[in-house]
Order: C-alpha cells, then structure tokens, then sequence
C-alpha cells in the first residue's frame, strides 16, 4: 500500500460530510486507494446515544446493516471509547466480542478502522470497514489519519430526524432494552 494518500481523496474528504451524495464519492475515491466495503460516521448525540449520519457501503450490506439514521444506544462501546481518547483505533481481533458496537458488525464485517473527528462541532467517529479478517495494518491506520483530519474541516450541519423517526426509533431501543432484561433475569 502506498505511503499516503492521493491529493484527490484529500480534496473529496473536505466536502464528504455534507450530503449523502458527497459521502457516496469519497467512498468510491476510497476504494480505488485501500479495500474498503463500508464507510460511515457515528455522531455522538449524548453520552450513550450514537446516531449515523453518513454511511455509504456495499449495496449488499445495507440489508444486514442499515443506512443513516441508525440509532445506537450503547453506554459501553468502542466508538465512545476512540471519541473519549480522541485517538484512531484498529480493532484488534479480541475486540471484537467485548463491545456491544462491534458485536452488532460481526461477522458480515471483520476488520475496521475508527478515527475520533468532529462534525459541525459534534464529537463523531468515522469508520472504516472490510468484510475480510485483519485487513488493515497500523500503517493504514497512520495513512489515513490525514483523511480524518480533512472530514473534520468540513462544514457539516447535524440535522435531527423528523420526530416521527426519532419517536420510533427510540421505542424500539426501548423494546430492545426491555428484551434484554427479560433475557438477563
């Protein structure tokens, strides 16, 4: 894998964040430069709420993974941890079954990247994602910290869902929640 990355995916990371259109295009300027099946960026709305605001991925995942507007309602997760440090992330192996977030990608995808950026003055996580086990190397992660350097200066604008979303959307954390509660007990 080369050294750095292009002057081109730089200049499309400066404008990704701000539509779903702009994300769809540095992915594709992505994967012409590392093997990449999912890319997508968790703003962190609270302190245990997550919500994804740009996701652009493998047609065939969006079925088992979903698209933007996701919510996750984690108070233990690996995303919140890389926003806390405010340090990039290659998941290791063993990871992968000790937080709630990365269970939820297993096994569909096996390999990730997280690096902590702000989006409109919103702590976020952008990640970076591979269906094949242990793609990514520390090198990579240094690679592509200049990327996330560059998502962070774009001029993004948190929009909340419409409140029939957000309604129906935390009803089912809350039947989530109480499902697992009966399952604990």
């Amino acid at each position: 894998m080369a050294a750095r990355v292009s002057d081109h995916l730089l200049t499309l990371a400066q404008t990704a964040p701000l539509s779903p259109a702009h994300w769809s295009r540095f992915f594709a300027g992505l994967r012409q430069e590392i093997p990449v099946d999912r890319i997508c960026a968790l703003l962190q709305a609270d302190r245990y709420t997550g919500i994804v605001v740009r996701v652009a991925q493998e047609p065939e995942l969006e079925a088992a993974l979903g698209g933007e507007g996701f919510y996750a309602d984690r108070e233990h997760s690996k995303a919140f941890a890389v926003i806390a440090e405010g340090q990039p992330a290659l998941v290791r192996p063993e990871e992968w079954t000790r937080y709630p977030d990365l269970q939820f990608f297993w096994p569909t995808l096996r390999s990730n990247l997280k690096f902590p950026v702000s989006l409109g003055g919103w702590a976020a996580v952008w990640n970076v994602w591979s269906r094949k086990p242990e793609q990514y190397t520390e090198a990579d992660l240094e690679r592509l910290r200049p990327l996330a350097a560059e998502v962070s200066r774009s001029p993004f604008r948190f929009e909340a869902p419409p409140v029939g979303l957000a309604i129906r959307q935390m009803l089912a954390l809350q039947r989530e929640r109480q499902a697992q509660g009966r399952a604990v007990a």
